[in-house]
């Protein structure tokens, strides 16, 4: 009777083919774990859909830096809702994407910590009391031409500077 015999070999790390191994290995971990960022990114906002685009509605995360999608399930997000990040504690710098063309009343009302806003180029408007109670907000850059301000109460309460020079 013949019997087939199994030989295992341990793979040395030390060898160049070891650390060979290793390497695509943990380049594998960091790209899939890469790919999984946009869906937890997405998780953070509350939505609703109408007409095939996205208005972002609430945000639930904790991170300070927060970069708005620029789509949600395959779907464009044109517009930040009205109280939409009111009072969101952690967030210090947002980043709007050239999709999002409106911000809503009092999108980023009392947000206490946020520091910096990128707006994308695409904003044409920003409703009343949009920045205001942001003590901390220093700077909001407008790339492109500007939205136009919905009211006297947009930055107040506030000592924000606003760039509205085109920003490549």
């Amino acid at each position: 009777m013949k019997t087939n015999s199994l030989t295992l070999r341990t793979i040395n790390p030390n060898t160049v083919a070891g650390r060979f191994r290793t390497a695509c290995a943990a380049r594998l971990l960091a790209l899939l774990l890469l790919l999984a960022l946009p869906a937890v990114g997405q998780a953070q906002f509350n939505i609703i859909t109408n007409n095939g685009t996205i208005t972002i509605t609430g945000y639930t995360g904790s991170n300070g830096m927060v970069m708005i999608p620029g789509a949600i399930a395959g779907l464009p997000v044109t517009s930040i809702g009205d109280w939409a990040f009111y009072y969101a504690t952690s967030v210090t710098n947002v980043l709007i994407p050239d999709s999002v063309t409106n911000i809503g009343d009092g999108a980023f009302f009392d947000c206490q910590l946020l520091t910096n806003v990128t707006v994308g180029r695409s904003v044409t408007s920003m409703g009343d009391w949009t920045f205001a109670f942001c003590p901390s907000l220093m700077s909001v850059c407008c790339r492109g031409n500007g939205p136009s301000l919905g009211g006297g109460n947009v930055f107040y309460g506030n000592l924000a500077t606003i760039d509205r020079k085109s920003v490549v």
